[in-house]
């Protein structure tokens, strides 16, 4: 009896042994589907792998899912599904991670949190208002969604829901050779070791719906004149010319959207809406006549700041209420910090802000005297051009006075046997010859 209990024991424990060790075995390669598998897990992470570039980032996909995505997110297992990325459509994405959303995996009590895509694959193309584009947005909706699939029109269409929203958080990664793929996974790896290396960056943030709802295409104008008349701003070359220029523009701008105003309310029944557009049309005409004089006739010191006004850089094309917003926004998350004391980020780099770093490096910032390119460039050339010359003796040796000597008097009679006429100086003159 106390040898059938060891043995019953023993059994038992090596069994468990191999069933823990089975069960916590992190990475599974199983053909088309593997998954580090976790008697806790919950969380589920769906990656979708181009196959074409699977079996060659294989071993960095492992360790990014197990030892990166897994260690990070508490009880998730993050499931791998390599597919032919030639042959399976988008609706088809949606469909598994619909069913991996509501269902989980079979057999364990598990929720989809998140998807990542790797490689060439499809996202879905939506039909709404008019415009067909590219969204992820299927593929994270599920609960009361936005957009459901046409099988007609062969394109995800809007489902008279406006209040829709993502339930899981996306990621793509997306390069153009398996060699980027690899050399990602090894920076995710050096991260990972050592994040104080990366805590100095910027975050990187896009919201191109908030910069569309932002955006004031009134300043456009003022963006390109900042194009237009980059070198003479960078030469300070600020007239009542350039100004004059710049005023015509501004009023026949603002007079063309008085009178497509005005046009619109030609037809108008409503008595108020008609008084309105009447006053409108005086006060239009009124500006139409006034706007004939722009001539200027500004002292140069207040012509720089008069002139700036017409002029915009591309953060200018954008509210500073979005810009507010962004940070506001950053500082919400709270989720990287500068230093182990919590001091959170507040830098951010965006497509906006590089556009206008890009402008101030080739147009120049005047309240910084920061130079545009285009005048270092003269500049570089010009000292060149010079060294060239005094080397090589270009320069012709014709002989140019210095300076010069005059003077202004009055002339008498000298006394003696012989008077003569002598003249007497009382005012000198110098000058010297200045080359610029």
């Amino acid at each position: 009896m106390n040898l059938s209990k060891k043995t019953f024991i023993r059994t038992f424990i090596i069994l468990y042994i191999l069933s823990f060790f089975l069960q916590n075995s992190i990475f599974v390669d199983r053909k088309k589907v593997y998954a580090a598998e976790n008697p806790s897990t919950t969380n589920i992470v769906a990656v979708f792998v181009d196959k074409d570039i699977y079996q060659n980032i294989k071993n960095n996909l492992e360790r990014y899912t197990t030892q990166y995505l897994q260690a990070k997110i508490a009880n998730s297992k993050a499931v791998v599904l390599p597919i032919d990325t030639k042959t399976i459509k988008a609706f088809e994405i949606s469909k598994i991670l619909e069913n991996m959303y509501f269902e989980g995996l079979k057999d364990q009590s598990s929720k989809l949190i998140g998807t990542i895509l790797i490689g060439d694959v499809p996202l879905p193309v939506v039909q709404n208002n008019g415009f067909i584009y590219p969204s992820i947005f299927p593929y994270v909706d599920f609960e009361k969604q936005e957009f459901i699939y046409d099988s007609t029109k062969k394109f995800f269409v809007y489902n008279n829901n406006p209040n829709g929203q993502a339930e899981l958080w996306h990621g793509i990664i997306k390069f153009d050779t398996d060699q980027k793929y690899n050399d990602f996974f090894s920076k995710v790896k050096a991260y990972k070791a050592d994040p104080i290396k990366f805590i100095e960056k910027a975050i990187r943030y896009e919201d191109f719906i908030g910069l569309k709802k932002y955006f004031i295409p009134e300043n456009t104008k003022y963006y390109i004149n900042n194009l237009s008349f980059a070198e003479d701003i960078g030469y300070h070359r600020f007239n009542n010319l350039l100004l004059n220029i710049l005023k015509e523009e501004h009023n026949d701008s603002a007079l063309a959207v008085g009178n497509d105003l005005n046009n619109d309310m030609q037809n108008v029944t409503d008595p108020d809406l008609k008084a309105y557009a009447a006053d409108m049309a005086s006060r239009n005409s009124e500006a139409a006549a006034l706007s004939q004089d722009v001539s200027s006739s500004m002292p140069t010191l207040t012509l720089k700041k008069a002139t700036s006004e017409m002029f915009k850089g591309y953060d200018g094309l954008v509210s500073s209420q979005f810009l507010s917003k962004i940070k506001d926004n950053i500082n919400g998350l709270a989720r990287r910090y500068k230093t182990t004391e919590g001091e959170t980020f507040t830098d951010y780099g965006s497509l906006t802000s590089k556009i206008a770093q890009k402008d101030n490096r080739l147009l120049g910032d005047a309240d910084n005297n920061i130079q545009p390119l285009l005048i270092q460039i003269n500049d570089y050339l010009e000292k060149g051009l010079n060294t060239q010359i005094e080397q090589e003796k270009y320069y012709m040796t014709i002989p140019v006075s210095t300076s010069e000597l005059d003077f202004e008097g009055q002339t008498r009679r000298s006394i003696g046997l012989k008077p003569k006429r002598i003249c007497t100086r009382k005012t000198y003159n110098y000058y010297e010859n200045y080359f610029f």
